[in-house]
C-alpha cells in the first residue's frame, strides 16, 4: 500500500520522524489544531516576586503570613450594594436573654 493516501484519523509519519512523538493524525476538519497552554512563572500576590514552589502561589512564608494575617484580619472583602445590617434576619430577632 506504498503511496496510499492516510486514512482519516489514522497516525501518519511526517518527514524526518524519529520517535512517536513525530507522528501527525489527519484530522477530518480543516480547523487549525489548538495551542498548547504555556505555563509562565507565578508571580507572589503580596509582592510580586517569581513564586517558589514550597510556598506557592508566594515567593516565601514571610509573604504567605502576611496573606494569612489580612484574611484573619478580615481585610479581605467581597464588594456589595447592600448596607452591613441588610439581610441579616438572625441578630434582628428578640434573642430571649435578659427578661
Amino acid at each position: 500500500m506504498k503511496g496510499c493516501p492516510a486514512q482519516v484519523g489514522q497516525p501518519t509519519p511526517v518527514d524526518g520522524a524519529v520517535g512517536p512523538r513525530d507522528v501527525h493524525i489527519v484530522m477530518k476538519s480543516d480547523r487549525p489544531v489548538p495551542l498548547r497552554a504555556v505555563r509562565t512563572q507565578a508571580q507572589c500576590p503580596v509582592c510580586g516576586r517569581p513564586a517558589d514552589e514550597k510556598y506557592r502561589p508566594f515567593c516565601s512564608k514571610r509573604c504567605a503570613d502576611i496573606d494569612l494575617g489580612r484574611w484573619l484580619k478580615e481585610s479581605y472583602r467581597v464588594p456589595t450594594d447592600e448596607n452591613p445590617g441588610d439581610g441579616d434576619e438572625a441578630t434582628s430577632r428578640p434573642t430571649g436573654q435578659g427578661r
